[in-house]
C-alpha cells in the first residue's frame, strides 16, 4: 500500500484522521483534510495492514493503491 484517498462529506466538518498500521506498528498518522490523493510511508515489508479512519464526519469510500497513479481513474 502506497497511497490512499478518502472521500468523504469534508464540507461539513473536516475532521478525519488516517491511522496505518503494518504487523501491529502503527507507521503513519495524520488527518485528512480533503479528497486529494495522499502517499504512505515508504521502506517497510508487511503481509499484514490494518488502517483506521476516524472522525466526526460521513466517509463515502476509502480506496487503497499502490501508487498515487493508480488512484487516479477511481
Amino acid at each position: 500500500i502506497g497511497a490512499v484517498r478518502i472521500k468523504a462529506d469534508y464540507s461539513t466538518t473536516p475532521d478525519v484522521n488516517f491511522t496505518l498500521w503494518a504487523n501491529g506498528v502503527e507507521l503513519y498518522s495524520n488527518p485528512v483534510y480533503n479528497e486529494a490523493v495522499f502517499r504512505l510511508p515508504r521502506g517497510y515489508r508487511s503481509d499484514t495492514f490494518e488502517f483506521e479512519i476516524t472522525g466526526n464526519t460521513r466517509i463515502k469510500s476509502i480506496h487503497l493503491g499502490q501508487t498515487p497513479l493508480s488512484l487516479k481513474e477511481v
